[in-house]
């Protein structure tokens, strides 16, 4: 075979290959790394190509925009172009920006600063609360006996929930649940015989076992469905809500509320450092904010439980309110829609594995509670109880003033567990209790303190003037 010579013009309009072309033995140099055979015009084709990617990395200038549109004084702007071989594998949505961030150094003023300087609500723990004013000490009761001081009010609310029988399911309700659980496979185990209640007096109306035994089976499917979903607090918030219906409907006379958007006001009422300061809450900038405490003393607790006052005494704690400062104008330590609310037991709800506390925020919220019974001269003997919800599982608190701005919380106590049959009709049994407790404890409490408390600034009990009879404690009304 000839070899075509480079003087001549190659057929179907092809290029020169050069003058080393026509030699066979010259040609077999164009080998690529791989081994592969590469003949020049596709060796030139690739050299081109590796040449437009270095360009690529380099900044390219923008030429400016001329005409109309266009703002004066504007500046020639230069664009950086990040082309490497795995731009194409970078997840979508994420920026060049957003990468540099991720491994940005933290930031230097915020390195070796004292812990106390960055207190967030998240932050606050249990140690913490003991060195606030009021400050708030947990002891189990046996602690709190050997240190003497414990008023008599907290000994029988504290034997109420302790002293319970091991099961808590209504007899009546045996055969029902013997029938539903039996199956042909014997797939599900009926409640055990110790399961049953059998205690003298049982909270539970009879005329409404059968009620009771379809919202009861209900709330353990819906608790158990939430668990099983990982869900957020707020769909546990529908198993409390379901438990607190059925206290509304056994004691009309008593009222659940949804407070998750309750703030302790005004700032007199919220527990501060020793030295009177707010603890501080790092901004993002790594520095102080002036006032996080309102943060902080927002959506503490989740739901509460109050008295319903009849029209007599709502005329007369209106008309008490003019004799007040507006931040005083309220029966608890909010000034939001439940002003005139008196609330005497209180849940804070978490799902497992939350971040904050829910001990810490249930603290707080009592310690407020205390701070306003001292600041209108109300007795702070008689005990605020209070519960926590994480998960499943349902703890009770006990907070009491043992000394002048010192709180003892007892417990946790635990109250139920609403995986088991026999613990979710065991929260239930609790909060019967705990009920009958607002009505027979604080309610007779309420009107001592309370209302007569309001008599005495309005001159109902006295024919002499209010001015005359009003607390020295209590500022007078603005003028």
């Amino acid at each position: 075979m000839r070899l075509r010579s480079n003087t001549n013009k190659p057929a179907h309009g092809r290029q020169p290959l050069g003058p080393t072309s026509g030699n066979p033995l010259r040609r077999r140099q164009a080998f690529d790394p791989a081994g592969q055979f590469l003949n020049p015009e596709h060796q030139s084709k690739r050299r081109r190509t590796m040449d437009k990617g270095k360009q690529l990395e380099e900044p390219v200038a923008v030429p400016e925009k001329r005409g109309r549109g266009r703002p004066k004084k504007s500046t020639q702007e230069t664009v950086e172009l990040s082309y490497n071989k795995y731009t194409h594998l970078q997840p979508a949505g994420e920026s060049s920006k957003s990468r540099s961030s991720q491994s940005k150094p933290p930031s230097p003023r915020k390195a070796g600063r004292p812990i106390d300087q960055l207190k967030a609500d998240a932050a606050i723990t249990m140690h913490d609360l003991g060195q606030f004013v009021p400050s708030v000490k947990r002891l189990d009761m046996r602690a709190a006996l050997l240190r003497g001081n414990v008023p008599k009010a907290v000994t029988s609310l504290y034997d109420t929930v302790t002293d319970v029988p091991m099961g808590f399911i209504p007899k009546a309700l045996k055969a029902d649940y013997l029938a539903n659980f039996l199956t042909p496979k014997k797939t599900r185990k009926a409640p055990r015989d110790e399961e049953y209640f059998t205690g003298t007096t049982s909270p539970f109306p009879q005329q409404s076992i059968a009620r009771l035994k379809v919202s009861i089976d209900q709330i353990k499917k819906d608790a158990d469905e939430t668990y099983d979903l990982k869900a957020h607090e707020r769909q546990w918030g529908l198993v409390v809500g379901a438990f607190l219906f059925e206290c509304k409907v056994a004691y009309p006379d008593l009222a659940a509320l949804n407070v998750e958007n309750c703030t302790v006001e005004p700032g007199l009422f919220r527990p501060k450092l020793p030295s009177g300061e707010n603890f501080l809450q790092d901004d993002s900038e790594g520095g102080k904010s002036e006032d996080t405490t309102a943060q902080v003393f927002s959506k503490i607790v989740d739901y509460s439980m109050a008295l319903r006052l009849p029209l007599d005494e709502q005329e007369l704690i209106d008309e008490v309110y003019n004799t007040l400062r507006p931040g005083e104008r309220s029966l608890n330590q909010s000034l939001s829609y439940i002003t005139n609310c008196p609330l005497f037991a209180d849940i804070e709800l978490k799902k497992e594995q939350a971040p904050r506390d829910p001990e810490v925020q249930l603290a707080l919220w009592e310690a407020a509670a205390s701070l306003k019974r001292r600041h209108h001269g109300w007795d702070s003997s008689l005990p605020m109880p209070g519960i926590t919800v994480n998960g499943h599982i349902w703890n009770f608190y006990i907070f009491f003033e043992h000394a002048e701005k010192r709180l003892t919380m007892i417990g946790p106590v635990r109250i139920g567990d609403t995986s088991t049959l026999n613990g979710t009709w065991q929260v239930l049994y609790h909060l019967f209790n705990l009920c009958k407790w607002g009505l027979d404890s604080y309610r007779p409490w309420f009107t001592r303190e309370v209302i007569g408390w309001a008599r005495k600034r309005t001159g109902k009990d006295n024919p002499i003037s209010s001015e005359e009879t009003a607390d020295p404690r209590t500022p007078r009304r603005d003028t």
